[in-house]
């Protein structure tokens, strides 16, 4: 069985590498899939010279990529309309967030028919892959659930749910 959480989208859906976005960020590579509505990318951000997470509403149940490589082509308008606006306020929320446990919104924008929502990217391994290679102690596992539930205690008040716990 397809995991389509960790499953990279055909190509055809991905932004192609060195797209520009926002005349700010270039896209340099696929990163994940955490779910069904956005892809993740790396990108660099060309006015501050650092390296970034983009991710771009795409709702693959609904849309499509245009032949251009950029634009997204919509089936369900109003079902995409409505995740759309969902997204959107979630950037609204994140970007009042504030702690060394949630990564900070970078910039929010729409290009290509879409939305992007861009955070500075945290140093550090994916929490599945490091514990795959380093098994945690129970010591381990207990300060790495005390700092994810630390980022849980500000977002939940805020309305937003979880959907980057990596």
């Amino acid at each position: 069985m397809i995991d389509i959480a960790r499953s990279a989208p055909p190509s055809a859906m991905q932004l192609p590498a060195s797209t520009l976005l926002n005349a700010r960020f270039l896209v340099q590579g696929y990163l994940d899939t955490a779910g069904p509505l956005d892809i993740t990318y790396s990108a660099l951000d060309r006015q501050e010279n650092r390296q970034v997470v983009v991710q771009e509403y795409f709702p693959r149940a609904v849309v499509s990529r245009d032949v251009d490589g950029a634009a997204v082509r919509v089936r369900d308008q109003k079902l995409f309309n409505d995740g759309l606006d969902l997204y959107r306020r979630e950037a609204v929320l994140i970007s009042t967030l504030d702690s060394v446990n949630v990564a900070p919104l970078v910039a929010a924008f729409d290009a290509h028919g879409t939305t992007y929502r861009v955070h500075e990217q945290l140093d550090g391994p994916r929490l599945d892959e490091y514990a795959a290679e380093h098994p945690f102690s129970e010591e381990q596992a207990t300060d790495c659930m005390t700092t994810l539930l630390r980022a849980l205690v500000v977002a939940h008040p805020t309305g937003l749910v979880h959907g980057r716990l990596s």
